[in-house]
């Protein structure tokens, strides 16, 4: 599966991600819902934080949360769109200015879910605040801030999507 936009080369960042999703995963389904809990960001625990109440590893969870998929239909999907569309963005960007965009996709997200209800104990995960912001990059023009700008309403749209059950941890789906 692939598009008809030829690339000059490989994309050895994107694909990179998309292994590194599947390895979060495969720890996910092996330890549980305990592994959940831990590396899934809760809005809740950076308000606990920024009260005093909670450690700084809350900041590694905006991080680790985007590797983190609610099942199987998630992941495959997720990783089907950055396949297809990554590996374009990549080639547009360079290599670094790829997965700095990806990051930045996904943390703008991540905050967008937190600025939705900071108190939310529910543990959000998922890639495709990052997926979306690089999708719509791939139809933007390439400039110094046409892609993120293009890209911020989809990464946006992605943080506000409603909660999806998982294995057991409601988790919202982003």
């Amino acid at each position: 599966v692939n598009d008809e936009n030829p690339t000059r080369g490989p994309a050895p960042i994107n694909i990179a991600i998309i292994i590194l999703n599947f390895i979060v995963f495969a720890l996910q389904v092996f330890y549980g819902d305990q592994f959940v809990l831990r590396w899934a960001f809760t809005p809740a625990r950076l308000t606990a934080f920024l009260s005093g109440n909670e450690g700084p590893q809350v900041f590694l969870t905006i991080f680790s949360a985007m590797f983190m998929h609610g099942g199987i239909a998630h992941i495959l999907g997720n990783m089907l769109f950055l396949w297809i569309f990554g590996d374009n963005v990549e080639d547009q960007f360079g290599h670094g200015r790829y997965l700095a965009f990806y990051l930045i996709c996904g943390i703008v997200a991540t905050f967008t879910q937190y600025g939705i209800d900071p108190s939310s104990p529910i543990p959000n995960l998922g890639a495709s605040g990052a997926i979306a912001g690089g999708r719509i990059s791939s139809d933007a023009p390439v400039s110094a801030g046409a892609p993120l700008a293009a890209a911020l309403p989809f990464s946006l749209a992605a943080a506000t999507r409603p909660a999806a059950p998982s294995s057991g941890v409601n988790t919202p789906v982003v």
